[in-house]
């Protein structure tokens, strides 16, 4: 980047009207009725003679330039940096200064002009950024461009690797990109939203879509209105439920395997299809988002109708590099060939279902279809085991009217045996609904067993065998025991940092539970399970409540403007 001379490290837009024409030798445009007027001045308080100032229409589309179908207003400043600029209609405008040999710019936008002519606040220039797009899959890049709406600022894109550098862009953000063409033979299109370009740094964005022959934004609120959510969370899988009012299932492929999404920048975020059926309308998608910011409205975008689509990435948005030990929709029929319940992360730790005879296994879950238990007979286990994990983060949706209670989460020494020697790290219910979680640290640290434990259990504050669906949530780390009903904290344990050191099988369902609760309450649990995440990792209270508030059916996470 061609660095700004010291002369011209800044440039600044000051407040001086001129009350007479007269005092002006730059060149003008338009009504001197209506307008604006000012000086430019370097830095150190230097006239910016012979610098550039044009006045431009909000949605000004600077292709218009390359094409030759308008002119500008523009005035250049006399040997004082004076300037002035007049319009001749009303109007919300941009102003933006240029300094031709340095390449500085100043850059003011919303000038509302009706009438008279308007004061501008001080402007100081600091140093300009570049953009630099990656568009492979564009619709044109033989005559396509990239620009920016109210400004000069536009770019040819490369015909030989898709690729643009657009220099000398004003220092704040950038409302869009916009992808075209001058003959307009390319609709324009908007590829990345909200860029923040910093002085001498290079802002980096992608368009990996252009050819996609339907877009639409998607905005997720985390406001009050919405999630209400106030930090930030990274990395998390967010359900995306379309339906005939936010999507044309006849333009998307079979099974929508062409159907994308990226970030603000145009960056593509890891997409699964949970749910397809075109025939009603109806589907669910996983995006893993980078990064959600909280008590804010962010804008994904989602493309679909891609002649040329590469199947989707399998277990790319349960990340085992996230933690995950295994996510279970659990929307399977149990009485297939085991293993029956699959597993979507990378993990490929798929559970087996053990009693299960007939389908009546299956049954409506929060998300898509759920596992019925019987509490009898029925329960799940997975088929890798783990070495003690002592951070970990369970997570699961349960619906019961239950009044025996049981198990509904536990790791222990057998994976589909009723047999077993050692559970630890248990969810459970007792009989009168309130929901346990519990560890069994050693005395001795990380000794194994035999070695005599402490039982440290928490509880939820109400019962919830209400028949209501509800998540439950449970975090063991060196911040202590957590438990959450519905993505909120209900009870804590700070000093509970350690688990019992066994390796063993996540399992749900079904398990012992001597010496933990009181008796009558049973091992198997009656009711329908859905969506067991386990992480061995902590997630935060905003990751936990931000998962709740997109998974719950009246989820307010997403809107479609």
């Amino acid at each position: 980047m061609k660095r700004i001379s010291p002369a011209w490290t800044a440039i600044l837009i000051v407040l001086a009207l001129c009350g007479m024409e007269a005092c002006l030798e730059g060149s003008e445009t338009g009504n001197p009725a209506k307008g604006t007027t000012g000086i430019l001045k370097t830095l150190d308080g230097i006239p910016a003679a012979n610098a550039r100032v044009y006045l431009l229409p909000q949605d000004f589309n600077p292709l218009d330039l390359v094409a030759k179908k308008t002119k500008l207003a523009t005035a250049t400043t006399d040997r004082y940096g004076r300037f002035r600029l007049t319009v001749i209609d009303s109007g919300i405008y941009n102003l933006e200064a240029l300094d031709l040999k340095s390449g500085a710019r100043a850059f003011i936008k919303g000038l509302a002009i009706t009438k008279g002519v308007v004061e501008l606040p001080e402007q100081t220039l600091k140093y300009p950024g570049r953009i630099e797009a990656s568009l492979e899959g564009a619709a044109d890049t033989v005559n396509g461009y990239i620009y920016v709406t109210g400004t000069t600022l536009y770019k040819k894109v490369s015909a030989v690797n898709g690729k643009v550098s657009l220099d000398s862009v004003p220092g704040g953000i950038i409302d869009s990109l916009q992808y075209g063409n001058p003959e307009r033979t390319v609709a324009p299109r908007p590829f990345a939203w909200n860029l923040e370009v910093a002085p001498e740094a290079v802002t980096m964005v992608a368009a990996p879509y252009l050819a996609w022959k339907r877009t639409r934004t998607i905005i997720l609120n985390t406001t009050g209105a919405g999630a209400g959510v106030a930090g930030t969370v990274t990395r998390i899988p967010l359900l995306v439920r379309l339906s005939q009012a936010n999507f044309d299932f006849s333009a998307a492929a079979n099974g929508g395997l062409d159907l994308r999404f990226t970030n603000g920048r145009g960056g593509p975020l890891p997409c699964e299809i949970g749910h397809w059926d075109a025939s009603a309308n109806a589907a669910e998608a996983w995006v893993l988002v980078d990064t959600v910011f909280g008590d804010s409205m962010q804008k994904l975008h989602m493309y679909w109708g891609g002649n040329t689509a590469a199947p989707l990435q399998s277990g790319a948005v349960f990340d085992v590099a996230d933690g995950y030990a295994g996510v279970w929709h659990l929307d399977e029929d149990p009485t297939g060939a085991a293993p029956q319940l699959q597993d979507v992360s990378g993990r490929n730790n798929p559970a087996t279902a053990i009693g299960f005879s007939s389908p009546v296994g299956t049954a409506p879950g929060t998300v898509d279809g759920g596992l019925a238990l019987d509490g009898k007979t029925q329960f799940a286990a997975t088929r890798k085991s783990f070495v003690n994990p002592q951070v970990f983060t369970l997570s699961g949706w349960f619906r019961t009217s239950t009044t025996v209670g049981g198990k509904l989460l536990d790791f222990t020494d057998a994976d589909t045996s009723i047999t077993t020697l050692y559970r630890d790290r248990h969810i459970f219910m007792s009989t009168n609904g309130i929901i346990h979680f519990s560890v069994y640290p050693p005395i001795a640290a990380n000794q194994a067993d035999p070695n005599p434990g402490v039982y440290k259990t928490i509880d939820s504050p109400k019962p919830l065998n209400d028949g209501q669906w509800h998540q439950i949530a449970a975090r063991l780390s060196p911040g202590g025991q957590a438990l959450f009903v519905d993505g909120t904290p209900v009870a804590s344990d700070p000093a509970s940092t350690v688990a019992e050191n066994i390796t063993g099988y996540w399992r749900w369902g079904y398990g012992g539970l001597d010496n933990w609760t009181v008796p009558g309450t049973s091992r198997y649990f009656q009711g329908t399970l859905d969506e067991i995440w386990i992480v061995h990792s902590a997630r935060s209270d905003d990751f936990i409540k931000l998962n709740f508030e997109n998974l719950k059916t009246d989820s307010r996470l997403f809107q479609f403007p």
